[in-house]
């Protein structure tokens, strides 16, 4: 995970992600011993950093998956101190950067347009 950072393609960014959000949420939150997730906490952060479209994607892929189900169950439910803290770091980091973004884009004067159409129950759209 450590040399993924480095790496300059995004895919290998994503794929780095996606095995780290698997480990990391999947995997080591809820084992007995999982002290190896600060380490992996610490990569992802850093893969994070290297772009604004990963962390966009990432925070994406956890809410999509399973409802957010893994990340609520951590957030909310997790006993462990150290698989709870150590993902909401992640989590932390994601939330504090797409707000980063957010405002980046809200200066730029960059809207995204979203069309809704509704149709009544009497056939009107």
């Amino acid at each position: 995970m450590k040399g993924i950072a480095g790496l300059e393609s995004p895919d290998s960014k994503e794929m780095g992600l996606k095995i780290g959000k698997k480990v990391g949420f999947d995997i080591l939150a809820r084992c007995f011993d999982n002290t190896g997730l600060s380490h992996l906490t610490t990569a992802m952060v850093d893969i994070l950093k290297s772009s604004d479209e990963a962390c966009v994607n990432f925070m994406e892929a956890l809410l999509d998956d399973d409802d957010a189900e893994p990340v609520m169950e951590i957030l909310f439910d997790c006993p462990d101190k150290i698989a709870r803290k150590n993902l909401v770091r992640i989590i932390r980091y994601l939330v504090c950067r797409l707000k980063e973004i957010d405002k980046e884009k809200i200066l730029a004067n960059e809207f995204d347009v979203i069309t809704e159409t509704y149709t009544t129950y009497s056939g009107e759209t």
